[in-house]
């Protein structure tokens, strides 16, 4: 009900709103659902945390392939999208966490989204303590249309400031490296600039498939080109269903989603070319680690 509430008000609000009131409105969304699930947490019965996370990558599909899953009869979502709970709120401890689900045995399995949890250095390490048995999906979009998309929707948000893409990216080392040496050298740290301006870093996606295989086996991380979902959703939710353990299923019919029609944002031709080059050599590097032709 919630959930379906978030969805319903984020549609008609958006176009009506300027960035500075969408975000006072998502500030009041998060802190009444987290007095919801604060207040669940105390009451007795064991919660039923996740059993299957979706990871990342930003501006990948991650909400897509939500909605999909959670028409699944047997699979309970939490209160929210984006609990945010292994990265920027692990502080609120885990029956903060647990307070967003349903009680056991009410589903035969939840899921949770939040798409920086393969971003963050931490994250990994800390699902693996929390959630042992849990099982990871990571879907990949090429970094280049990912990070266009990611700073269009930094604009709409009124976070982002630079007036171009080009400019946004110029700037983005001296903005993020030094929050993520501070949240690498300190595990409570958070950074504004590092969670909403990095546009490149986020695309650099060896790293985090390997810290993720490093902290849950790789077993147990299913790694998914992002354009594959939007090209063939059946067989990608059909694949996930299997590799969380369910019998097979996919939903009746398949919302639209604007990616599969468009292909993302465009981009001029120079920053296209120049974004090519910077992302070659760590998109062949990925695909020789995984041990399949470049995707990108």
């Amino acid at each position: 009900m919630l959930l379906e509430f978030e969805r319903t008000a984020k549609r008609i609000l958006q176009p009506l709103t300027s960035p500075g009131t969408r975000r006072r409105i998502i500030a009041a969304r998060d802190s009444a659902v987290g007095l919801v699930a604060g207040g669940r947490s105390r009451l007795p019965g064991e919660r039923q945390l996740p059993g299957l996370l979706i990871a990342g990558a930003q501006k990948a599909g991650t909400t897509y392939l939500d909605r999909q899953l959670a028409r699944h009869p047997e699979i309970g979502v939490p209160l929210t999208k984006e609990l945010h709970f292994f990265d920027d709120r692990h502080h609120r401890g885990p029956a903060w966490y647990g307070g967003h689900f349903a009680r056991r045995g009410r589903y035969r399995l939840t899921i949770e989204a939040s798409p920086g949890y393969m971003f963050h250095p931490h994250a990994p390490g800390r699902i693996a303590a929390t959630l042992p048995e849990v099982r990871v999906v990571l879907l990949l979009r090429d970094p280049l249309r990912r990070a266009h998309s990611h700073y269009l929707h930094e604009r709409r948000l009124g976070f982002e400031t630079a007036s171009t893409f080009e400019e946004a990216i110029d700037l983005e080392p001296a903005r993020v490296e030094p929050d993520l040496r501070r949240i690498e050298q300190d595990e409570s740290a958070v950074g504004f600039a590092w969670r909403h301006c990095s546009y490149l870093s986020r695309g650099h996606y060896l790293d985090q498939v390997r810290r993720c295989h490093r902290a849950l086996g790789r077993d147990r991380v299913l790694v998914l080109r992002s354009e594959d979902m939007y090209a063939r959703p059946a067989q990608t939710v059909a694949r996930v269903v299997e590799f969380a353990g369910l019998e097979p299923w996919v939903p009746e019919r398949f919302a639209p989603n604007d990616m599969a029609a468009t292909g993302g944002p465009r981009l001029a031709g120079a920053t296209r070319e120049r974004l090519a080059e910077y992302f070659r050599p760590h998109n062949e590097a990925l695909a020789e680690y995984l041990g399949t032709d470049v995707w990108w």
